[in-house]
């Protein structure tokens, strides 16, 4: 991803110290996040940009379509998918490892229950 830093500094901790502090990685303007799933950054990365995320990161199949319509957010009467609450659950130990301000976070966890 190329992202701003002064978004990502202004949301977290974590990339406030390794950006802007006299680390390798600060004067490269480059960081590598190896030890995170790619479609859980993703997650973060969205709420970033749009303030949000949609419960269901994967609506590509008609399968996972239906069960976007009958979660919470498409209007439906069930409670969040399983796979969105893995998701979510992902996205919280990753904002919390990232030092993220609350708001990502509570979204997060509004996400899961």
């Amino acid at each position: 991803w190329s992202l701003y830093e002064s978004l990502l500094c202004q949301n977290s901790a974590f990339f406030r110290k390794e950006l802007q502090g006299s680390f390798k990685e600060g004067k490269e303007k480059k960081l590598t996040l190896p030890d995170d799933e790619p479609e859980v950054f993703e997650l973060f990365v969205q709420w970033l940009l749009t303030g949000g995320y949609l419960r269901d990161n994967e609506i590509r199949t008609r399968e996972s379509l239906e069960r976007y319509l009958t979660s919470d957010n498409g209007n439906g009467t069930e409670g969040p998918t399983e796979l969105m609450v893995q998701k979510s659950s992902k996205a919280w130990i990753l904002g919390d490892k990232l030092q993220c301000e609350v708001g990502f976070k509570n979204y997060a966890m509004n996400h899961i229950y």
